[in-house]
């Protein structure tokens, strides 16, 4: 249980979490780092519709990282691109604060693709709060021209249930990440359309944004009452807390998917 043992760090080369004992410095394969410069795998970030696409220069890395796995590392000392190698098409480059802000509904309203549906369960104890999302495989894929989808749309793939000894407070859906900000996602979509290749054609469509209201939730809730938020199957016998989540703040929430073939 040593430091050293259970440390991880970021690889420059494959952009993965590693153990700190399999890493070394990057600059001690700083010579053979031109096998990692690849084309057509970066694009330098647009700032407006007048710029002209280009790409980063030298080697495709991570340069917040300083430290390289072993297996890449051995690749690279042999001449050989790594497989999962940000130069092997992997590289995204830096999340934009565009994207960072967004919450978990504000990124279904810029998605170009939907592909799952989504049920939302919200669980109020006597003082804490937590939310889950349970998101499964859509029958019908629908693919948008037209940014934000309209209003009618979100219905059909997204359902919350809200669970607890009391309805739900305006100040208990306030810590929910289901309001929509205007401005977050005209600015994520405008950012899109300059930097991702399949936004290109996107039209981002004001009248469909105003469709939805910043102060209320677009989705209808269902509330069932319920005296605590433990799933007693899940529960340890060595939890004695009253309630799962946070008293206070924005909601604990996690998102989880059903993936698996129909037989």
């Amino acid at each position: 249980m040593k430091a050293q043992n259970i440390s991880e760090t970021g690889c420059a080369v494959c952009g993965e979490l590693r153990p700190l004992y399999g890493m070394s410095q990057l600059k001690a394969i700083k010579r053979q780092l031109h096998v990692l410069a690849v084309s057509g795998v970066t694009r330098v970030e647009r700032k407006n519709s007048s710029s002209a696409s280009r790409e980063y220069k030298g080697p495709v890395l991570d340069y917040n990282c300083t430290m390289v796995c072993d297996s890449c590392c051995g690749c690279i000392r042999i001449g050989k691109i790594p497989k999962l190698s940000l130069a092997n098409g992997l590289w995204i480059g830096d999340i934009p604060p565009q994207l960072k802000c967004l919450n978990f509904l504000e990124k279904l309203l810029i998605a170009r693709i939907w592909h799952t549906c989504a049920y939302v369960k919200v669980a109020s104890g006597m003082r804490k709060m937590t939310a889950n999302v349970v998101a499964f495989q859509s029958p019908i894929l629908k693919v948008y021209k037209i940014l934000p989808p309209p209003h009618d749309d979100l219905n059909e793939v997204l359902a919350i249930l809200y669970i607890g000894p009391c309805k739900p407070t305006p100040d208990d859906l306030k810590r929910l990440p289901f309001f929509v900000c205007h401005n977050n996602v005209l600015q994520a979509l405008e950012w899109l359309k300059l930097n991702h290749r399949d936004y290109a054609d996107v039209e981002i469509s004001e009248e469909n944004l105003k469709q939805y209201s910043e102060t209320e939730i677009p989705v209808s809730i269902e509330y069932h009452e319920y005296s605590h938020n433990k799933v007693p199957e899940g529960v340890s016998k060595h939890d004695l807390e009253a309630d799962h989540g946070v008293m206070e703040g924005e909601c604990s929430f996690s998102v989880h998917s059903l993936t698996g073939e129909s037989i």
